[in-house]
């Protein structure tokens, strides 16, 4: 591990083996890199690993094992990291895989008709607030992208897309940017703290529309001292969006790789039914929960209005180009018409 520009030890993304901007959370915590320095143990990513799983059942829980690993395979476990693509798996001896990318959207179908079959002709209804899948694929609340030889890369595309989405900025050259989402301004309304930099707002929506894409969410800023002018006001320190009463609430969004018989792979982006980030959230400092100063009050929310949504702009070539939401209001939505847009199908 070697030091950066600033003299301080940052290991490099691991991005070979997946994308940087889902694997951050598994670089070593401060504490360790303080410790130990250029000799900090950073977990490796593995990647093609073959295991054998043996399951006994009795013969009248076939159909449900069958469904089970069948959607494990497909759209993986429970878990902020599966759920953005790590432990894509395929069934090396089975033949039940989409023939090519035009088909992945029918063999979805198929497979959820043929597991829950049963279910429907006993009339069985969906429970609220218990997420599944079947309601998402009969909907068609998902994206499918075209085929591609290499796994890594079209996962790896499939995340760009979604860090552009979430990171609107326009950047002029730098390495970041003034991000064109209502939070970052919101944070320093809030914390009354900003720097001579950002002294204006960009948009003043007074909530937190991407809590959609699952909690909790630590925003940083960047928050150097000016040498110059050590007294000169600064940006907030961090913050933790979370949802109100608990520590995290899933993502509703999964993002997975699927192998198809003439060893291609596609991507696929899926919002799971039955669930959705609750619109009661505590912005905290250090544990501490924040007031929102327009109620002061310690709640704050993330459903928009139709007025609000048409603020949020897309940024196109470091300008402003029109609403990224599409006219509407569901964050979720907009990202799988983003996706149809920039991967064509």
């Amino acid at each position: 591990m070697e030091k950066n520009a600033r003299g301080n030890y940052n290991p490099e993304p691991i991005s070979s083996t997946a994308p940087a901007y889902v694997s951050f959370p598994l670089k070593p915590e401060r504490n360790a890199i303080r410790k130990y320095g250029s000799q900090t143990p950073i977990n490796p990513i593995r990647n093609k690993i073959i295991f054998r799983l043996k399951i006994t059942y009795y013969q009248h829980h076939k159909l449900e094992i069958q469904a089970a690993l069948w959607a494990w395979e497909t759209f993986g476990g429970v878990g902020g990291r599966t759920r953005r693509g790590f432990g894509s798996i395929t069934q090396c001896d089975s033949d039940n895989k989409p023939q090519n990318a035009e088909s992945v959207t029918q063999w979805l179908k198929q497979n959820i008709n043929n597991y829950t079959e049963d279910i429907s002709k006993r009339g069985f209804n969906w429970i609220n607030n218990i997420p599944n899948i079947v309601e998402s694929i009969n909907e068609s609340k998902f994206f499918c992208s075209k085929q591609s030889l290499n796994a890594l890369s079209i996962w790896s595309d499939m995340i760009n897309m979604l860090q552009i989405f979430r990171h609107q900025r326009i950047q002029y050259g730098k390495k970041f940017g003034r991000n064109y989402w209502p939070e970052p301004d919101f944070i320093r309304r809030i914390t009354k703290k900003r720097s001579y930099s950002h002294n204006k707002d960009i948009v003043t929506i007074n909530k937190f529309p991407r809590a959609a894409f699952g909690l909790p969410i630590i925003f940083q800023f960047i928050n150097r001292k000016d040498e110059s002018n050590p007294n000169a006001p600064r940006d907030p320190y961090d913050t933790t969006l979370v949802p109100k009463g608990f520590e995290r609430f899933s993502s509703p969004l999964i993002i997975k790789i699927i192998q198809c018989t003439d060893e291609s792979y596609v991507g696929i982006a899926l919002i799971l039914s039955k669930t959705q980030v609750p619109n009661q959230l505590q912005l905290k400092k250090g544990g501490t929960p924040l007031l929102n100063p327009n109620d002061q009050t310690e709640d704050f929310q993330h459903l928009l209005t139709p007025n609000e949504a048409q603020k949020i702009k897309q940024i196109e070539a470091n300008k402003a180009s029109g609403s990224l939401l599409n006219q509407g209001t569901d964050i979720l939505k907009a990202f799988l018409a983003y996706l149809k847009e920039k991967m064509p199908q």
